[in-house]
């Protein structure tokens, strides 16, 4: 899956988070596990939101699963922060792994 602004425009993401977007990726980026943790950790751009407007149903569902995990894992303190925010990046990307799936017939 590749991430454009366009998308983002389309799905209506807020002009703050595009412009960020658009500053670290002005050609959109493919969804790497990389990628990712780039996006949701270091710019803070928001995975729930992705899941909600850039994912299909079944993998939508997958990361809100992934997700109730990672929240098990946060603790107070920044570096606990840190890794919540990259495993909500790493539901993210399984999650649009399992999206790009071929369906079964």
């Amino acid at each position: 899956m590749k991430i454009t602004v366009d998308m983002l425009r389309e799905a209506k993401a807020c002009e703050e988070d595009t412009a960020i977007f658009e500053e670290h990726w002005p050609d959109g980026c493919d969804v790497t596990l990389e990628n990712c943790i780039t996006a949701f950790c270091e710019l803070e751009l928001g995975p729930n939101w992705a899941a909600r407007r850039l994912l299909g149903v079944a993998a939508e569902r997958q990361f809100n699963k992934d997700q109730h995990c990672a929240h098990l894992m946060r603790m107070d303190g920044l570096d606990a922060y840190l890794k919540y925010r990259k495993a909500l990046a790493t539901a993210f990307y399984n999650a649009v792994k399992l999206d790009e799936e071929p369906a079964d017939d």
